[in-house]
């Protein structure tokens, strides 16, 4: 590429743009043009000075409109709108171009002189629009105003450019204008007719152009309105007959290019433009000469006489603000506040007219108000929320739809127990209390102890405090017994067992098998499976066979220390004794021995590791009552005869409930028979 330097004209680009200053607004020309002259051409407005035909315009506005289309009179340039206020037209300007063989050559190219202001009413705006020059090995500029005096060295009085230079198609990018397939740069004030300069050729450009000609054969530059065009890489093959919208600033000047403003201009009246009797001057922004705009309060066309009238700013709050009573008036507005207000309702709302200080008081109090209601709201929701959850996570749901179920709240519960005033025992996860219901029944109420998370995984406490209730018998034949051996095991005076740890109760689902996180329970009776939270039907198995080795040995889970009743038990069970040395002393009569290690053998069945391992409580209950059967044989009575009947008192718990809601074999009486225990069926 050659250095830069003056040519010839080469290409002439212009475009018209209206987006760093707000974009001119298009008022409708009827009205606006002067009387008997035509107010529209297609879809475009001509308010005056603009004019078509002979007397509609001020010299240098003339307008021609061919079918549908208007043009600058005298130029094949297309209008595509004027505006009045700001002072501006909106015109197609065509793109200069120059194209290549593929040695490089250059070939006949399209200047695009631009030619628009014989009169000098135009200039190309500086504000809103650039010039883009587009190719691969192009440097241009656009040149305007010639000048021909001997000693100015340059042909003309303003150059502008930017050059653009690539060597490979990839390179260019879509959106992309930085020098790399296109350039662009702002352009100077006071610019009118003019054209576009390209570098001369040389031998390294040849070769470039050579190089590039499959993807690159065409150079352009063009002005053009900002933000209406974005390059794109196709554009390096550009329709060469485009054309780009441009912005034209215009203004009054009746000596072309002399200076000019509104001083100069009101010293003669009868040439003087703003006519209107509400209008004012204001010096033009690009180039000599003046404007004419109506006076604030009035809008319309100042260029005609009475062409500007009143606004009813009432009516346009979004650009005439009142933040309290509005009357219109003539050019302007009156804005008061309300009776029993003040302030500047122009730029605020009125204030009432009690004390900032009452009102700030009563805005604190106000809110405090709602923030301490709010903070008891939340809390009282959040709690509502726990207990809720808590209900559904323990069963609440599947209780509730058992008929023969009654679910109390914690007020009925304070009043049963007097506000668990009187304790009956301590269990392992809660103290047991005794109350009285509203139909005088005598009941036991195990309450849930609150208590951090425990480090041993086998106990662990879920929740807050809850309590569960079950009915024991009438108040006069309540007796209530609690077996060092059976601590988690309440019986009354017939020895009718009625609870069994219901701290540690859950609700199965029909799959019989849940999860659960945290585990309330006797460790001593806890299924080793609910340290993973895992919790299954046969859960209870394991729980009852520990019931049962405590009662044919009469010892504790854990006896004389820290010995494991199930791990010595099961492990001496395997011996061809059979544990016969750990059975109670009081009941291992020779002639119970064989029933005792048939008992013994449900147990060991029951403490079995894995799940499947072990019987369910139908199994359980069928082979403790061949026992009993055989054991009766073994005394000489029938085996169907069936003495411990299944208690029907008042009590609403007397059989169990498995997870479908069926019933499964639970709770018998315990009889004592010739100092033995009746074994209770599961």
């Amino acid at each position: 590429m050659s250095a830069t330097r003056i040519v010839s004209p080469a290409a002439a680009l212009l475009a018209l743009i209206v987006t760093l200053a707000p974009t001119p607004s298009v008022h409708g020309a009827n009205g606006w043009a002067l009387p008997s002259c035509q107010a529209t051409c297609g879809g475009a407005d001509i308010p005056y000075p603009f004019g078509i035909g002979a007397n509609c315009f001020r010299p240098g506005f003339a307008i021609t409109c061919a079918g549908s289309t208007p043009f600058l009179a005298g130029t094949g340039y297309e209008v595509l709108n004027l505006s009045v206020v700001p002072a501006g037209a909106r015109v197609q300007l065509p793109i200069a171009w120059t194209c290549y063989d593929r040695s490089g050559k250059r070939l006949p190219e399209s200047e695009a002189p631009v030619f628009f202001n014989p009169q000098g009413v135009y200039r190309i705006s500086d504000a809103h629009n650039q010039l883009y020059v587009v190719g691969c090995d192009v440097t241009a500029y656009i040149q305007s105003r010639p000048d021909n005096s001997s000693n100015a060295g340059y042909p003309y009085e303003y150059y502008t450019g930017c050059v653009s230079y690539c060597r490979r198609a990839e390179v260019v990018r879509d959106g992309r204008c930085a020098g790399v397939g296109c350039c662009r740069v702002d352009i100077p004030p006071d610019l009118t007719d003019n054209s576009v300069g390209v570098d001369d050729d040389d031998a390294e450009s040849l070769a470039v152009r050579r190089l590039i000609y499959d993807f690159s054969p065409c150079s352009y530059g063009f002005l053009v309105e900002r933000g209406s065009y974005e390059f794109r890489a196709a554009d390096l093959k550009m329709d060469k007959k485009q054309t780009m919208p441009v912005w034209l600033d215009w203004a009054i000047r009746p000596n072309g290019s002399s200076p000019f403003n509104c001083s100069d201009a009101m010293k003669d009246t009868s040439s003087f433009a703003c006519k209107s009797q509400h209008s004012r001057c204001v010096d033009a922004v690009n180039g000599p000469g003046y404007t004419c705009n109506c006076s604030n309060g009035y809008d319309g066309n100042a260029y005609i006489v009475d062409g500007c009238s009143d606004i009813d700013e009432c009516l346009h709050p979004e650009q005439y603000p009142c933040y309290g009573v509005c009357h219109n008036t003539e050019g302007a507005y009156d804005c008061k506040c309300k009776r029993g207000s003040h302030g500047n309702p122009l730029q605020q709302a009125c204030d009432p007219n009690f004390s900032r200080a009452a009102k700030i008081s009563i805005g604190v109090t106000c809110g405090i108000s709602f923030l301490i209601a709010l903070s008891i709201f939340i809390l009282m929701f959040n709690e509502k929320r726990k207990l809720q959850a808590f209900f559904e996570r323990n069963g609440g749901p599947l209780l509730a739809s058992i008929n023969n179920i009654r679910i109390y709240t914690k007020q009925e519960l304070d009043h049963i127990t007097e506000k668990y005033s009187n304790v009956l025992g301590k269990g392992t996860v809660g103290n047991v209390y005794k109350g009285t219901t509203n139909d005088n029944q005598t009941v036991a109420v195990k309450a849930i102890s609150v208590a951090k998370k425990h480090s041993n995984p086998e106990i662990v406490n879920n929740e807050p405090s809850e309590a569960q209730i079950q009915k024991l018998t009438k108040l006069e034949r309540l007796s209530l017994r609690m077996k060092s051996r059976f601590s988690n095991i309440l019986l009354d005076e017939n020895f009718m067992p009625k609870v069994s740890d219901f701290g540690t109760s859950r609700l199965l689902s029909i799959e019989r098998m849940r999860t659960d996180e945290y585990v309330i329970a006797d460790k001593d009776y806890l299924d080793p499976v609910y340290t993973t939270g895992l919790l299954h039907e046969k859960s209870d198995v394991y729980s009852y066979g520990i019931v049962l080795l405590e009662l044919i040995t009469r010892k504790t889970p854990r006896y004389d220390g820290y010995n494991s009743l199930k791990k010595n038990f099961t492990k001496s069970y395997a011996t061809e004794e059979k544990a016969q040395a750990m059975y109670d002393e009081e009941i291992a009569f020779p002639g119970n021995i064989e029933f005792l290690q048939m008992v013994g053998k449900v147990a060991v069945d029951c403490l079995r590791e894995k799940i499947d391992d072990r019987p369910s409580m139908k199994q359980v209950a069928d082979r403790l009552q061949l026992v009993r059967s055989e054991w009766r044989q073994k005394q000489g009575k029938q085996g169907d005869q069936v003495a411990d009947e299944i208690s029907t008192e008042s009590s609403t718990f007397n059989i169990a409930v498995d997870a479908t809601g069926s019933e499964i074999p639970g709770y018998y009486q315990l009889q004592k028979r010739n100092g033995n225990l009746v074994l209770p069926v599961a």
